[in-house]
């Protein structure tokens, strides 16, 4: 898109972000953005950098996949989300590009937390996916353990830590107590495992604990399931239609599935659109999201994480209310074994 028609409506694809999953959002926003186009249908690039400032993209789809470089400055104008006298939409120094829907492809800390669509949603711009309040409830995973287990579903015990309270000889005799080692810690508010790392004694522990709370106010600490299975659910739902997929499952070797081996090591990782399940898993999973669903409210695009040990127990582990969107996304390839494609999906969120 070269030119801006001030007369049109558009549906804007926002992507990048100010929080760790940046560049994730780049990929999957010029996947999402190419596949709009091979089937005719526009969008206005809005570009989130790393600071956080607002820009629509005029330039070329593929450089906003090239993560190893920034995008132009002179194929970028200074912009905004706005509500100004009844028009909905973003404002540059020309004015305001109306704006019907937007579609935040973001993940994870200033993407999916609530906090971008907070901004939307005061412009008066519709959204899709999820609304403020779902956004910030899912991306919490001390919060929604707490929906999870009101809704029925259990979850695996946890600790909540604060780091306006902690304190590390109280945290680690209860660690000790109640999981034993080892445990995992996570960051509460952070998406694609960032942050996460496994102990297996005090030193880890101890080190695992700075590593969380470096990118994080709240941390998690959880057992370590040993001999698990890591299995995914797709959601999908709009006023036609709501899709719950056969499950899939991230097969990662028995190493840690954090963010560095999502993302920087994906080779070590196998992603299985549907997971070797008996009937009555498959089927507990299915009806465990579909309850989940209703429980956070979701809209639109939605994943749902589950742990699954050899005895058949399944544990919810966290939802993801704006899912990858990359050409190799486990989320678009689960929805494809249920007949909806990528293509459909992406027409679905434009229009």
């Amino acid at each position: 898109m070269k030119e801006i028609n001030k007369n049109a409506s558009y549906t804007a694809l926002v992507f990048g972000g100010k929080g760790y999953e940046h560049d994730v959002s780049r990929m999957g926003a010029a996947n999402f953005i190419l596949t709009a186009e091979r089937i005719g249908l526009g969008l206005l690039p809005v570009y989130i950098n790393k600071d956080g400032d607002f820009f629509v993209y005029l330039g070329d789809i593929p450089k906003i996949a090239d993560i190893s470089a920034p995008l132009p400055e002179n194929e970028l104008t200074p912009s905004f989300p706005i509500r100004l006298r009844g028009n909905s939409g973003f404002y540059t120094d020309g004015g305001i590009i109306p704006i019907s829907r937007a579609i935040p492809l973001l993940h994870g800390d200033f993407g999916e937390d609530g906090r971008v669509q907070g901004l939307f949603e005061s412009a008066g711009i519709e959204l899709f996916g999820a609304d403020t309040l779902t956004g910030a409830l899912c991306c919490d995973k001390a919060y929604s353990k707490a929906v999870a287990r009101e809704a029925g579903v259990e979850t695996l015990p946890s600790l909540v830590l604060d780091k306006r309270y902690f304190d590390f000889d109280e945290t680690l005799a209860n660690a000790v107590r109640d999981f034993g080692f080892p445990v995992i810690v996570k960051p509460c508010r952070l998406g694609s495992s960032v942050g996460v790392s496994l102990a297996k004694c005090k030193e880890e522990f101890t080190n695992s604990l700075e590593k969380a709370f470096c990118v994080a106010e709240r941390v998690l600490v959880e057992p370590a399931l040993l001999n698990k299975r890591e299995i995914e659910c797709a959601y999908y739902a709009d006023t036609e239609r709501e899709i719950v997929s056969l499950p899939g499952e991230v097969v990662s070797g028995g190493e840690l599935y954090d963010y560095e081996l999502k993302y920087g090591e994906s080779e070590k990782i196998a992603l299985m659109p549907k997971a070797d399940l008996n009937e009555d898993v498959r089927r507990e999973i299915i009806l465990k999201t579909k309850a989940l669903a209703r429980a956070f409210s979701v809209r639109h695009v939605a994943r749902f994480d589950y742990f699954l040990l050899p005895s058949g127990k399944i544990y919810f582990n966290e939802v993801n209310t704006f899912p990858g969107m990359t050409s190799g996304s486990l989320y678009a390839a689960m929805l494809n074994e249920m007949g909806f494609s990528f293509e459909e999906l992406v027409r679905a969120a434009v229009l």
